[in-house]
């Protein structure tokens, strides 16, 4: 299907593509300190609740597979460059842009959009904590790529390698809750996994082409397991079934837009700016709160109608602006930042 053009992985492109959207749909239900309500959207705002969860239920984890998988491409490259070459790759391709985009977009925009009203200046500066700032991905990304380095270096035995990166995975449950140490621990079994799966992917991906019922099965099971998940309070027991599943779903829609070739004029770059989409849809949403609740109050979109309009502009109207922003970073060839 010529799904490997200038050693990019079309799939792969356009999983990034659906994921940033799934992070931009998420954190359209955040609307921080701002008082937004919707008493009469009732049912739209229930529905749209339903498809948060489900996408806050794997995406985060599918992003990391999609990084391991990613990695393994060029992982003889990485591991030949040495450790410290290494380390100062990576801390420019996500420390640097994690650094500019809190100092220089993220902390300005909610500062003067009126964010710190409710939350504490103290807590924000803790960056990657998670609680208020989306930023935590970079540095935990950052962290496993450290932790799957040495692995990947030391550790040749394969069998040996997943024994390890679960034990790493389970001493997540014994150790200090510290963002910078404890997202890289939790999230290093999905990159590890990622990279499984990306040695097995031209055979994977054939069985996928040729065999639909598996699909439907994963799909079913999935809201099977969704369903215990969210309504049956057993969470530790279906996680990770869910986070596999959805990642699994989510590779075949984005193996189905390869194989059409949807928008393979554009998915490219789509894919090149999905970086500066994630840092800065997020932080240019609070100036169009700000706005709209200083001049029509906070209940101007309180019906079923409405609710979906303004959840549809909340997702639109920051892709559109954080894409042209990344553009603009481009073509002034601000490296690092996008």
């Amino acid at each position: 299907m010529g799904n490997i053009k200038k050693e990019r992985i079309v799939e792969f492109d356009y999983m990034r593509v659906w994921l940033t959207l799934l992070v931009v749909v998420g954190h359209a239900r955040h609307f921080g300190p701002f008082n937004v309500n919707f008493p009469k959207a009732g049912l739209a705002d229930f529905a749209y609740s339903i498809v948060c969860v489900v996408i806050y239920s794997f995406h985060m984890p599918a992003f990391f597979a999609l990084s391991g998988a990613c990695f393994t491409i060029l992982i003889q490259k990485y591991l030949s460059e040495g450790f410290t070459p290494f380390v100062k790759s990576k801390f420019y391709r996500l420390i640097v842009p994690l650094l500019f985009t809190f100092a220089a977009v993220d902390f300005p925009i909610k500062y003067f959009s009126g964010f710190f009203k409710q939350y504490d200046l103290l807590d924000y500066f803790c960056v990657t904590s998670g609680k208020i700032s989306h930023l935590w991905f970079l540095e935990a990304l950052f962290g496993v790529f450290i932790i799957i380095w040495i692995l990947t270096k030391y550790v040749k035995n394969v069998p040996l390698q997943f024994l390890i990166v679960t034990a790493i995975y389970v001493s997540s449950e014994f150790i200090p809750d510290w963002s910078w140490l404890k997202n890289p621990i939790v999230n290093s079994i999905w990159f590890y996994l990622g990279m499984t799966f990306a040695k097995f992917r031209e055979p994977a991906n054939l069985y996928m082409r040729t065999h639909s019922a598996w699909l439907y099965a994963c799909v079913a099971t999935f809201l099977l397991m969704f369903c215990i998940k969210k309504f049956a309070n057993y969470d530790a027991a279906v996680a990770i079934p869910v986070v596999i599943l959805g990642t699994i779903i989510f590779y075949r829609l984005s193996l189905w837009c390869s194989d059409l070739n949807l928008f393979q004029t554009h998915i490219s770059k789509w894919s090149a700016n999905s970086l500066g989409v994630y840092l800065y849809a997020a932080p240019f949403r609070y100036p169009m709160f700000a706005l709209l609740l200083s001049h029509y109050g906070p209940t101007l979109f309180d019906s079923e109608i409405g609710f979906c309009v303004f959840i549809a502009a909340d997702i639109t109207i920051p892709i559109i602006l954080a894409y042209a922003f990344t553009n603009l970073l481009r073509k002034f060839n601000m490296k690092y930042t996008y």
